[in-house]
């Protein structure tokens, strides 16, 4: 179920892309008769659990639709389309595996969002996780061998992981009382960095220990890296491991940083009138981000344990996605994997209901 509004007597929310509407008493704080249909295909995004509507003292409604789902597809720096993955579906996150023969993909059917993994020789996939709940945010480690992702099964988003092969058990790997999203894994396969709420329920960047093959959660110590009274998210490691790059909203607008890595001195702002989520380039020789218009931006970087010098930004091509949507690079930089939000195959647009009350 996604985030609630009260208007004239209703509770408003999504459940499965569609917009219900229940009878609420705000004085009891009781719900009565069952909850009814209002809308269908409203945009709903996973991670933030927001469905895309807004509703007046009124009930005048109003909502963002769209149309069919696209596949997977793969762009070039141009913004031209040299392939897809997979069928037409929603899908949310995705991460090429570190050998790039295969892509670990988060996918909803509308009632709950599984895993898939894609052997792209064959253009085959199969399903990963399947578990009712939210799995996404799917991380290869760096040897291929495993796959850490967050999900809701438990009540609240959480940190698990399963041997890539699909062989095992899915295993917690650590219990909070916080929401915990991971949203990169170093290459040295030392440390995975994960966002975290904390009491006010903004996000904070925790990095957890990822050494011994052997480790359990019991034995795993997370350390913060990032608290702020700002939130902090979508944290990528630099290959060398000496740099994390992050968003920030500190300055009133999602904005993207780059921070040394483990202790947190030198910084960097690398974006200008916003920007989101960002990928570096296997070599570590460019940063990815997107634009606040959706454009995928490209910024050639030099990074050492004392040194991070930045070019000049380069927008390469609209990328269509918003700030928390992740997507992957190849190796080299030269083509992009994006995924889609619901219904944007099709043209999505602004509905309005002016008698939106069951």
């Amino acid at each position: 179920m996604s985030n609630v509004a009260y208007a004239s007597g209703y509770l408003f929310f999504v459940t499965e892309q569609t917009l219900m509407a229940q009878r609420f008493t705000p004085t009891t704080g009781e719900t009565t008769g069952d909850a009814s249909p209002v809308a269908e295909h409203v945009l709903f995004s996973p991670i933030n659990l927001l469905g895309l509507f807004s509703v007046s003292h009124e009930g005048l409604l109003l909502f963002t639709a769209g149309g069919s789902d696209p596949p997977l597809t793969w762009y070039d720096r141009g913004g031209g389309t040299v392939g897809t993955v997979g069928p037409p579906s929603s899908v949310h996150s995705v991460s090429i595996s570190p050998d790039g023969t295969q892509v670990m993909v988060s996918r909803s059917d509308g009632q709950q969002e599984d895993l898939w993994r894609h052997q792209l020789s064959q253009d085959t996939g199969s399903r990963f996780t399947f578990d009712y709940g939210f799995d996404i945010l799917p991380l290869w480690s760096p040897d291929g061998e495993k796959i850490v992702f967050s999900s809701n099964r438990s009540g609240r988003y959480g940190l698990y992981q399963r041997g890539a092969s699909g062989s095992g058990q899915v295993q917690g790997l650590l219990p909070s009382d916080h929401s915990q999203f991971a949203t990169d894994w170093s290459k040295d396969g030392r440390y995975l960095v994960f966002m975290r709420t904390n009491q006010d329920q903004n996000y904070d960047l925790w990095v957890l220990p990822m050494t011994g093959a052997t480790a359990t959660a019991e034995t795993r110590e997370p350390f913060p890296f990032l608290q702020t009274a700002a939130n902090e998210a979508w944290a990528k490691f630099s290959p060398d491991g000496h740099w994390l790059a992050y968003v920030s909203d500190e300055t009133g607008r999602n904005e993207v940083f780059v921070q040394s890595f483990p202790d947190p001195g030198s910084k960097f702002q690398i974006s200008e009138n916003g920007g989101g989520t960002s990928v570096w380039r296997r070599d570590g020789k460019e940063l990815f981000y997107v634009s606040a218009e959706g454009k995928m931006m490209a910024v050639t970087v030099e990074t050492g344990a004392d040194r991070f010098v930045a070019g000049a930004r380069q927008a390469l091509f609209d990328a269509g996605l918003d700030a928390t949507q992740s997507y992957d690079v190849t190796a080299d930089g030269q083509r992009f994997l994006l995924p889609s939000l619901p219904g944007s195959g099709g043209a999505s647009s602004l509905t309005l209901v002016v008698n939106g009350l069951p």
